[in-house]
């Protein structure tokens, strides 16, 4: 096919500019490239976790405290004379996260404190008593579910065994909670 010498020229300076730079990132070393790959599934999780970051349990928690301690403010400066609306503009102003105000300072550190004094180790111990105690059960309504099918009903062997593994979960269950509570309130 003919182009003019316009196109030509246009194609030629378009190629010489775009060529270095295909080179140049074709040339990258394996570790350039990994950076640059990781770099991606970075911001790629990054994205991911910020949906959960807003929903998660603590988000949550922290917006019902937030509410609490605004309500609280709001309610101290209309006791000191504003109106309400002028009341929740300065409790904005002054709560929020990027305000250099004492309160905003406040709440940081109310923050800062929680998740510095948080445990990991406390959720996995919760957890693992949680799932110790419902084996426990379950082993135990087994054990009672054969013990009362063939003694008590050996006619309903399969209803018995369900029925006490049932309650034997449901057992696991409750002293799981038990436990979870104690837990908590030692903490």
């Amino acid at each position: 096919m003919n182009f003019s010498e316009e196109t030509k020229d246009s194609i030629r300076r378009f190629a010489r500019e775009q060529a270095g730079r295909h080179l140049s990132s074709a040339e990258l070393s394996y570790f350039e490239q990994l950076g640059r790959k990781s770099g991606q599934t970075k911001e790629k999780l990054l994205k991911q976790m910020a949906k959960f970051k807003l929903t998660s349990d603590q988000t949550m928690e922290a917006r019902d405290d937030l509410t609490l301690y605004m309500s609280d403010y709001v309610a101290d400066l209309m006791e000191q004379g504003h109106t309400e609306k002028e009341a929740l503009r300065l409790a904005k102003q002054a709560l929020a996260s990027d305000s250099q105000s004492d309160q905003a300072a406040d709440l940081q550190d109310k923050y800062m404190r929680y998740y510095l004094d948080r445990d990991p180790a406390v959720d996995e111990t919760i957890g693992l008593y949680y799932a110790g105690f419902l084996m426990l059960g379950l082993v135990l309504g087994i054990v009672g579910g054969i013990f009362l099918a063939l003694y008590v009903f050996p006619d309903r062997f399969w209803p018995s065994l369900i029925f006490t593994s049932l309650l034997g979960v449901l057992a696991g269950l409750a002293c799981g909670m038990l436990k979870h509570a104690s837990t908590v309130s030692k903490k």
